[in-house]
C-alpha cells in the first residue's frame, strides 16, 4: 500500500505494502505503521488491507437435517464443512457461504458410529473425520471410506504438514503418514495421566501441544518434541477442570481456553510460564479459541448467566485480553445454548456452530477507513528545502472502484489541512486539493467499501510518488577571456543548475568567489575595482567584468587571477533556486579569445560569424563550456525557420563550421545559438549576394 528509492534528482515513493505497525505512532518511524483505523483489518501482519470481519451481523445457514454442529472446517469460495450429529454421524458440505447444501453424507461402518467429533481438511481438499465410537473416515468428494477404529472417541485431529494425528479418549495418539489412508495401530503413544485430549496444536516453534483433562479432572498442557511419540507435562492449571483449545498470535503468544471457571491463560515463552488474563465471562466453558492473522483472539463456548440461563456466545479481543467485545449473542431465529465449534476462514468470514440445526456465518462490514501516520519526505535526507513535487498516487486493489484515496500534506507536521477530493488511480494529487508542491509532511486516507459481505477489497499496495531535488549546484566551468584589449577582459562562470541570483561587485567578489594563492579578482593589493557589477546572462551563467590596467584613468588595477586558479564558492550565498548550497571548488580551466561583433557586443557563450555581411561563404565559431545539447538555427527576418545547422550533443570545446548560401536568398537572417533548450545568443547576419 506507500519502498523508498532515491536518485539525484531524488525520486521518492512513499509506498506501503505492510500495515503491521503500531496505532500509537503519530510521527511515521517506518512505512509499516499507520495512525488510526475504523472497521479495517491490517493492523498486525503483512499483506492486504481489507475490511473488518466478522461484522457482528450474523446470518444462519440453510437448515440442516440433523441437530448439533460439533466441528467446522472452511474451504475456498464460500465452502463450509460441518461435522454433525447427536445420535448419528454426518458430514455436510455447504456452498455459497452456507446458502446451499452440496452434500449431506451419513457415515456408517459396522453400525452407528455416533456423532462426528472432529474434522480435518487436508491440502488436497480431502477430509479426515473422527467419530464418537472411535471410527476414522476419509471423505473424498462425496465418498466416505472407513479407515481405522483406534478406540473410543476421536476427540481431535491435527495436521503438522507431514503427519496427521488423532487423539483418542484416554490420551492415546495415533498418526498417519499417508494423509489419513493408513494409520498406526500397535505403535502408539500416550499422554500420561490423561482422561481426554481435547485438541492438538502446533505453534511456530514446531512442537506439538496437547490441551487435556487429567484423570483427576484438572486442566493440563503437554508438549511433544518428537512428533507426538513422547509427551511431557508443561503446566497444570489450578482451579481449571479442562483445557479445551490453544491459539497463537502474530507475536507468538500462546492462548488457552478452559472449562467451567471460564479462565483464559496466555504464555509468551511457548508454555514455560503462564499468566491468567481477564476473562470475557466469569462462568463459562470456552470450548474453542482461535487467533486470526490480524492478531484478534476469539473464544467461544457456553456461558452461564445471572438467571442461570445458558447462552452460546463468542467474544473477541484486539489487545491480548485487556478488553473483550461480544461478537455473537442470540441471533434472530436461533437460540444456541452452546457454541461447540468456531473457525475463521482464510477469506475472513467466521463460522460458528452449536446445539442448533444451523450454523452461523458473519462476513465483512460494508465500509471502513484508515488514516496513515504522517510521513516526513525529508526524514533521512541531509537537507530540507521546498523542492518536493507530487507526481502521482498509485494503488493496487482487487475490486477497483471499491477503494477511494485522499491525501493531505503540509510544510509542518502539526498543521495538516483538510483532505482533498478523491484522487483517481495514477493521478497527480495536486489537482484534487489537500496537497501542493513544496510540502514536506504527507498523510493519506483510504476508504474501502463492499456490496458483498463475503468479499472485501484487498489493498495490496499504495504509494505516493514525488520528486525531491537536494542535488548541490556546482560550478561546471570557469571561462576566462583572453581579450584583444585588456579593458574588455571578463570571466564567465557556468553553473549546472539555475542559481538564486545574487549581486556581485567590487566590495564582495573576493568573499563570494575566493581564489587560492592569495589571488584577487581586483589586484594584488586589493585596491582595484571590477569594471562593472556581475551580470546574470541566464540563471545559470554569470559574467564578471574584470578590473583594468588603466590606473591613470581611475579604472582600478588588473586582477591577479590566472588560468589554473581554483575558485572556492561561498556556500552561504551561492545556492540554487531551491536553497541547495554550492560547495565544490572549481579550477579556471578555459581560456579563449572572445568574439567581438561590429557594435562591440558580447554573445554568451561566444558566437562569432565572420565575415558579416557575406557573399558566398562565412565562418561560424562558438564555445561549449560543458557537455550540452546544442542547436544552431537560421531564421529569416519574419521569424520563419530557414535551416538547422547543428542539432546534437557536444562535448566541452570550441567549434568551427562553414556557413554557405546554398539554401538562402539575399536578405537579413538571425542565427540562434541554443544550449540545453536555452537561447544563449542570437546573431544578425546579412547575405548581400547569392552569386557563386
Amino acid at each position: 500500500m506507500l519502498i523508498i528509492y532515491f536518485v539525484v534528482q531524488l525520486m521518492g515513493y512513499f509506498k506501503q505494502t505492510d500495515w503491521s505497525g503500531d496505532t500509537s505512532q503519530i510521527q511515521w518511524v517506518d512505512t509499516s505503521s499507520y495512525f488510526d483505523f475504523n472497521l479495517i483489518d491490517g493492523r498486525t501482519t503483512k499483506g492486504n488491507l481489507k475490511l473488518y470481519a466478522p461484522s457482528g451481523i450474523w446470518k444462519t445457514s440453510k437448515q440442516l437435517s440433523i441437530y448439533q454442529v460439533n466441528a467446522i472446517q472452511t474451504g475456498n469460495n464460500g465452502i463450509i464443512y460441518l461435522g454433525c450429529g447427536v445420535d448419528s454421524a454426518r458430514v455436510i458440505k455447504l456452498g455459497n457461504y452456507g446458502d446451499s447444501i452440496i452434500f449431506n453424507k451419513v457415515l456408517q461402518y459396522g453400525g452407528n458410529p455416533g456423532q462426528v467429533l472432529s474434522i480435518l481438511k487436508l491440502s488436497n481438499e480431502n477430509l479426515v473425520v473422527g467419530t464418537e465410537r472411535g471410527d476414522i473416515f476419509l471423505v473424498q468428494d462425496t465418498v466416505a471410506t472407513w479407515k481405522f477404529q483406534p478406540g473410543y472417541k476421536v476427540q481431535t485431529l491435527c495436521n503438522d504438514g507431514s503427519w496427521v494425528y488423532a487423539a483418542i479418549e484416554g490420551g492415546k495418539i495415533h498418526w498417519s503418514v499417508t494423509n489419513g489412508i493408513s494409520w498406526s495401530s500397535g505403535d502408539t503413544s500416550r499422554i500420561p495421566e490423561t482422561n481426554r485430549a481435547y485438541s492438538i496444536f502446533k505453534p511456530s516453534n514446531s512442537f506439538l501441544y496437547a490441551c487435556t483433562q487429567s484423570l483427576t479432572g484438572q486442566g493440563q498442557i503437554y508438549k511433544s518434541v518428537n512428533n507426538g511419540r513422547n509427551w511431557t507435562i508443561v503446566n497444570t492449571f489450578t482451579g481449571v477442570e479442562a483445557v479445551y483449545s490453544m491459539a497463537e498470535d502474530y507475536e507468538h503468544n500462546l492462548y488457552v481456553s478452559t472449562g467451567y471457571s471460564g479462565k483464559i491463560f496466555t504464555s509468551s515463552d511457548f508454555g514455560t510460564s503462564w499468566q491468567e488474563i481477564p476473562s470475557p465471562w466469569q462462568t463459562a466453558d470456552f470450548y474453542s479459541i482461535v487467533c486470526n492473522p490480524m492478531g484478534v483472539v476469539y473464544t467461544a463456548g457456553q456461558c452461564l448467566g445471572m438467571s442461570k440461563a445458558v447462552k452460546g456466545m463468542v467474544f473477541s479481543t484486539k489487545n491480548q485480553g485487556v478488553s473483550w467485545d461480544t461478537v455473537f449473542k442470540y441471533p434472530t431465529g436461533a437460540l444456541p445454548t452452546r457454541i461447540l465449534a468456531m473457525t475463521q476462514s482464510n477469506e475472513g468470514f467466521m463460522v460458528v456452530g452449536g446445539d442448533t440445526n444451523v450454523c452461523f456465518i458473519s462476513g465483512y462490514v460494508d465500509s471502513g477507513w484508515l488514516v496513515s501516520s504522517v510521513y516526513d519526505a525529508f526524514d533521512s535526507l541531509p537537507r530540507i528545502n521546498n523542492s518536493l513535487k507530487f507526481i502521482n498516487i498509485h494503488y493496487n486493489c482487487n475490486l477497483g472502484d471499491s477503494i477511494k484515496v485522499k491525501v493531505r500534506a503540509s510544510k509542518y507536521p502539526d498543521s495538516l489541512g483538510n483532505w482533498g477530493e478523491n484522487v483517481p488511480n495514477d493521478s497527480n494529487p495536486t489537482k484534487y486539493g489537500g496537497v501542493k508542491n513544496g510540502d514536506r509532511y504527507i498523510q493519506y486516507k483510504v476508504n474501502l467499501k463492499t456490496n458483498n459481505a463475503y468479499k472485501s477489497p484487498n489493498l495490496s499496495e499504495i504509494y505516493i510518488k514525488y520528486s525531491i531535488d537536494i542535488e548541490e549546484p556546482i560550478i561546471d566551468s570557469v571561462f576566462l577571456s583572453d581579450s584583444f584589449v585588456k579593458w574588455n577582459s571578463y570571466v564567465l562562470i557556468y553553473f549546472n543548475k539555475y542559481i538564486d541570483g545574487f549581486s556581485v561587485n567590487s566590495s564582495n567578489i573576493d568573499s563570494i568567489f575566493r581564489l587560492n594563492n592569495n589571488h584577487s579578482w581586483r589586484s594584488d593589493t586589493g585596491r582595484g575595482i571590477i569594471k562593472a557589477p556581475g551580470e546574470w546572462i541566464t540563471p545559470s551563467l554569470l559574467k564578471i567584468p574584470l578590473s583594468t590596467l588603466r590606473i591613470g584613468r581611475g579604472e582600478g588595477y588588473y586582477p591577479t587571477l590566472v588560468l589554473g586558479d581554483t575558485v572556492y564558492p561561498n556556500s552561504s550565498i551561492i545556492k540554487d533556486t531551491l536553497g541547495n548550497p554550492c560547495l565544490q571548488p572549481t579550477i579556471i580551466s578555459i581560456s579563449v579569445k572572445p568574439a567581438i561583433s561590429e557594435n562591440n557586443e558580447k554573445l554568451y557563450p561566444e558566437l562569432s560569424i565572420t565575415p558579416n555581411p557575406f557573399n558566398r561563404l562565412s565562418k561560424i565559431s562558438y564555445g561549449v563550456p560543458f557537455k550540452s545539447n546544442v542547436s544552431i538555427k537560421i531564421y529569416d527576418c519574419v521569424g520563419r525557420l530557414s535551416e538547422v545547422l547543428v542539432n546534437e550533443e557536444k562535448e566541452k570545446g570550441i567549434y568551427f563550421m562553414k556557413l554557405e548560401n546554398n539554401n538562402l536568398t539575399r536578405g537579413i537572417y538571425f542565427i540562434k545559438f541554443i544550449m540545453n533548450d536555452k537561447i544563449m545568443g542570437t546573431k544578425k547576419v546579412i547575405l548581400v549576394s547569392i552569386k557563386k
